[in-house]
């Protein structure tokens, strides 16, 4: 029943770090020796708790802060009317702003290429002399695409209350994005003995 107080018995659960559904894709193309490989990953509809928004955007720690806190804050001298602020003033004491809350609450849905090979069979100009012998360039998470503000929306692992979670974000512990150039060869076919 509302009593126009805002207390302990207004609280509530918010947001959910399961998705709605998450969906994948594999393609495997060739075409005159030229082979496309990739993998994209999706994951719609899951909430997550943006830690860095967290750290950046209000006191916690004596740290470096947000462009966004210095210049969107009420009461910020770079703000012409405090009723255009979208933070909440800067304390030097930020305790209350530290309250769990759905301002650190973000959509975490979203799209990435895991992996990407695109490749070309040498054979093809040495005429055959191998049973295969591929040049190719490789990729792992080249992009994503997402509305999440933080370090990475695809962060997995639980703990005892999320404590594993919590500790994964905070360590930057996201997905790095890696190139390889390597030639595959293979030394053996109906013609030839293997080296």
């Amino acid at each position: 029943m509302p009593d126009n107080v805002i207390n302990a018995y207004d609280r509530t659960y918010i947001g959910s770090p399961h998705p709605d559904f998450t969906a994948g894709l594999s393609l495997n193309i060739g075409y005159k020796g030229i082979s496309l490989m990739t993998t994209l990953y999706a994951s719609v509809g899951n909430d997550l708790v943006n830690y860095v928004s967290r750290f950046i955007d209000y006191t916690q720690f004596e740290s470096g802060k947000s462009k966004r806190r210095l210049y969107e804050s009420w009461g910020s001298p770079h703000l012409k009317n405090n009723a255009d602020a979208t933070m909440p003033i800067i304390y030097a004491n930020d305790t209350p702003h530290q309250e769990p809350s759905t301002a650190f609450i973000e959509d975490a849905s979203f799209l990435r290429m895991k992996t990407l090979r695109v490749g070309y069979d040498l054979n093809r100009v040495l005429n055959n002399k191998f049973s295969s012998l591929q040049i190719y360039f490789q990729g792992s998470n080249l992009f994503t695409i997402t509305k999440y503000s933080g370090l990475d929306p695809e962060i997995s692992g639980a703990g005892i209350n999320g404590y594993r979670l919590r500790r994964m974000a905070n360590k930057k512990a996201v997905h790095l994005r890696d190139l390889f150039w390597p030639v595959t060869e293979v030394f053996m076919n109906s013609k030839h003995k293997r080296i």
